[in-house]
């Protein structure tokens, strides 16, 4: 995929080196709660999913510029 740039935003396919940014808000219940799942306990719990991630065509990071860390997902 292209990345795409907000002023504040990168839209790029994931990487192994964001598992534990993606673990950081996978655990937290109000980004899990809303779409229907419950907080993961351990980097083991989401690595199923995190995987499936690296590989999909249609779900990307969403990364804040300032510091790099993934904060989101987003599929397309």
């Amino acid at each position: 995929m292209k990345t795409l740039e907000t002023e504040r935003l990168i839209l790029r396919d994931w990487e192994i080196s964001d598992l534990d940014d993606y673990f950081k808000f996978m655990r937290n219940p109000s980004v899990t709660l809303p779409e229907g799942s419950l907080p993961n306990k351990s980097i083991e719990e989401c690595l199923p999913i995190f995987r499936y991630l690296l590989q999909a065509k249609n779900n990307y990071a969403l990364v804040l510029k300032d510091t790099m860390k993934a904060i989101g997902s987003v599929g397309l």
